[in-house]
């Protein structure tokens, strides 16, 4: 088994289970690239921001999902 490719989203936390159903899973932010790990901490703040000026709960997550190198997806 093994994998050829991750692929690496961040996403509003309210869609989680829509990218689990299609292979990503949930991962902490240290877990990401590291130039991945800098955009998702301006995330953050981004969402702070919005959060602080918009009173809208907005949660990002970072997520993974690894391609098998068969190319068949495993659940």
């Amino acid at each position: 088994s093994g994998c050829d490719s991750v692929l690496y989203l961040m996403c509003d936390s309210k869609m989680h289970d829509f990218y689990e159903k299609v292979g990503f899973r949930k991962i902490p932010s240290v877990d990401l690239p590291k130039e991945m790990r800098r955009m998702f901490r301006l995330g953050l703040a981004m969402t702070w921001l919005a959060r602080t000026m918009t009173r809208t709960p907005v949660w990002i997550i970072a997520m993974m999902h690894a391609a098998p190198r068969d190319g068949v997806p495993t659940k």
